[in-house]
């Protein structure tokens, strides 16, 4: 057999190619990341197996994220047989062969082949998901970028307002809802504010939500308090404002296209996820996007070591760890999901609730007990 050591990078790649007799095709050579480099990859493989006469050939490459992702898929498309692997099995293996503080891309393309070659019958090659669940995991890792990027200007909006508004804080049941913010928009100041009477306000909101229904007194309650306000006065906290809620507006709105998106696909998909209690229509979404096909996995106990909810081990002579801490390996979109559908079962699902509840009553902290149900949630999503 022919093993193919990758070490990935950037903009170039480290290859190495021998096979199970020792004999080797030439020193590690570079490939640039384009399709240039791609196929002088291939043609070196072809090369080499023409003059082994040995066409079963096994390609290994660390799974390093979005880098590794274009020739990976390259290879694929070509029928090769790729085992993606764990960099930290790597840097487990290489600490067997060496004590030595070596690091150099053509020595670690060396050892990826020489880790596929010994731990061949371990591995499974990759298998790609089908395309639909590849969509909607990019569409909720970036609707989680968006919504993270909103709350950090959100955050900063309710800042200023503290310096400029502190009383309008508590006005409305949310500084950020329409209403709040419309208002904000238009009249970023408390010394603007304070010019108005209560009807210019209802109008503006009327006009730009007809059918919104707020009492009249609390647009007298806006104008009193800016009128006594200890805010400060520097009229260049209204662009800061006004700058915020701009960006608040279009993050929403890029929200709402990216959530009718991915809508639309999970709408293609036959599943029944939706049907557990606590799964909304954006963490199904997330769910089936990060795990993929549910087949993939053998038994409920990988499904639990993807997510990083399995916990860590440690032994050494007449000590055991007692902690059992979360490992925290894995995709870390799957278990903040998970996190969050347990906060929810935890609240709103009797069952769980019961045993949030006697877990609490034994002494078991919050996040840990979140930890249990969370991995209960996964053994019943297997």
């Amino acid at each position: 057999m022919i093993y193919v050591g990758i070490d990935i990078a950037s903009t170039k790649h480290e290859c190495f190619i021998t096979n199970e007799h020792g004999e080797v095709f030439s020193n590690s050579f570079t490939i640039e990341n384009n399709i240039d480099g791609f196929n002088l990859l291939r043609e070196s493989i072809k090369s080499f197996s023409k003059q082994t006469n040995d066409s079963n050939i096994s390609i290994g490459l660390e799974s390093t994220g979005h880098y590794s992702q274009n020739i990976l898929m390259h290879l694929i498309k070509y029928d090769y047989a790729v085992y993606y692997i764990n960099p930290l099995f790597i840097e487990g293996f290489k600490k067997g062969k060496t004590i030595r503080k070596t690091k150099t891309d053509k020595l670690d393309c060396q050892l990826i082949a020489s880790y596929l070659q010994q731990n061949i019958e371990d591995l499974e090659p990759f298998k790609p998901t089908d395309a639909i669940y590849d969509e909607l995991k990019n569409l909720t890792r970036h609707r989680s970028f968006l919504v993270s990027e909103r709350s950090k200007v959100k955050v900063n909006l309710k800042r200023l307002v503290t310096i400029v508004f502190p009383e309008y804080i508590n006005v409305f049941s949310s500084l950020y809802n329409d209403t709040s913010l419309a208002i904000l928009h238009r009249f970023p100041l408390p010394s603007q504010i304070s010019k108005l009477e209560a009807k210019d306000i209802n109008e503006y909101v009327k006009k730009k939500f007809p059918h919104c229904r707020i009492d009249y007194n609390k647009f007298e309650q806006i104008i009193e308090l800016a009128k006594q306000t200890i805010g400060s006065k520097l009229s260049s906290y209204s662009f800061e404002i006004k700058s915020l809620i701009n960006m608040i507006n279009a993050f929403t709105d890029e929200i709402e296209i990216i959530e009718n998106q991915i809508d639309k696909i999970v709408a293609k998909i036959d599943t029944n996820i939706f049907s557990i209690p606590g799964i909304s229509n954006i963490s199904g979404a997330s769910l089936l996007g990060e795990i993929g096909t549910i087949s993939k996995f053998n038994k409920a106990d990988q499904l639990v070591a993807y997510a990083g909810y399995d916990p860590t081990i440690y032994e050494s002579g007449k000590y055991t760890s007692s902690s059992g801490k979360m490992a925290k390996r894995g995709s870390k979109y799957l278990r903040t999901m998970i996190w969050h559908i347990a906060l929810v079962l935890s609240n709103c699902d009797e069952k769980y609730h019961l045993y949030y509840l006697k877990k609490k009553s034994e002494g078991l902290h919050h996040n840990k007990i979140l930890g249990h149900i969370g991995k209960k949630f996964i053994r019943l999503l297997y």
